[in-house]
């Protein structure tokens, strides 16, 4: 799409942004956010999510937390993949911070959500 001069619109960014993540590749995921980032591509929501999601399963949960924290709106499903994403990172302790977070913003969780904020038990010291 670049050598052709195509840049694509929103859904295609997303759709790059998930198989950066699924495949891994942080190298290509911190491209990809800098691309959109120098091409002032909107961020909605959508593609805010993906982004975090991408930057949690390359394995980089700073890069992540900044686009999170960038996001001007947050649905339920940023939230969760938030909280999963500290929950997959060992910090039970954000996971329910976020939670908590989620709860004052008004945003009702679902059941995924109450299926991440469990499973922090097991990471809290008895």
């Amino acid at each position: 799409m670049q050598t052709e001069g195509i840049k694509g619109d929103r859904v295609t960014k997303v759709e790059v942004v998930s198989v950066c993540g699924y495949l891994g590749a942080l190298g290509l995921a911190k491209w990809t956010h800098v691309y959109i980032e120098k091409n002032e591509i909107n961020c909605d929501m959508r593609l805010g999510t993906a982004l975090f999601d991408m930057f949690g399963r390359c394995g980089d949960p700073q890069s992540a937390m900044k686009v999170f924290d960038n996001m001007a709106r947050r649905d339920v499903s940023a939230w969760t993949a938030a909280i999963g994403a500290m929950v997959m990172q060992g910090n039970g302790e954000r996971a329910l911070e976020l939670f908590d977070d989620m709860l004052k913003q008004g945003v009702k969780p679902d059941e995924v959500v109450f299926e991440a904020v469990p499973s922090t038990n097991s990471m809290q010291p008895y």
